[in-house]
């Protein structure tokens, strides 16, 4: 899991002066608001990340997980998974041709890995059953019995922190979080 955004209480302009003079109150109202904020930018992205790529909404969000701030440690962070996404995890279909002596023959399987992008067919693919009891998506490489190669696709990690620099992840949560704070602080 790699290290893919995170919130240090010191490094918010105007927050850190309010936390050392407001006491203990001020810590726990930090802590608050930033494991809030955190997890409303994790959310957040997870959305932006399933509408961008043909992935489900809750396959993205178990690959996205918090670290939550405490007292003694000020500082949220959401983690990524940064292991790449299987090809069968996008929208994909068999497809079929007319065959000289059968009436269907396999064509490839068409994958569509963005929501508004175009599908790619890839004519030499299939569906192999996995050690793991999954079914992958494959595509022999040569004329031997084990030539052949899974399809993978762009990891959730890469594509969260595509979506965090385009969507401006940093300055929306570092907001959010500022206005949570001071509204816990006078609560």
């Amino acid at each position: 899991m790699a290290r893919d955004f995170s919130i240090n209480a010191n490094d918010l302009a105007g927050v850190a002066d309010a936390i050392r003079t407001g006491g203990k109150k001020a810590q726990e109202s930090i802590v608050k608001a930033m494991n809030v904020g955190i997890e409303k930018a994790r959310i957040e992205q997870s959305e932006y990340i399933a509408d961008r790529y043909e992935l489900s909404p809750a396959y993205v969000e178990s690959r996205l997980k918090t670290n939550p701030a405490t007292v003694a440690s000020p500082k949220a962070s959401i983690v990524a998974r940064d292991r790449r996404t299987q090809a069968r995890r996008f929208k994909h279909s068999q497809k079929w041709t007319r065959g000289k002596t059968v009436p269907k023959k396999r064509a490839g399987i068409d994958i569509k890995f963005k929501r508004q992008g175009q599908s790619f067919l890839f004519k030499r693919a299939f569906y192999m059953d996995l050690k793991n009891g999954n079914q992958g998506i494959a595509v022999r490489t040569g004329p031997g019995k084990r030539d052949i190669q899974i399809l993978y696709s762009t990891s959730v990690a890469s594509a969260f922190r595509w979506a965090r620099d385009e969507s401006d992840l940093v300055a929306r949560t570092n907001d959010f979080i500022k206005t949570e704070f001071f509204r816990y602080l006078g609560g």
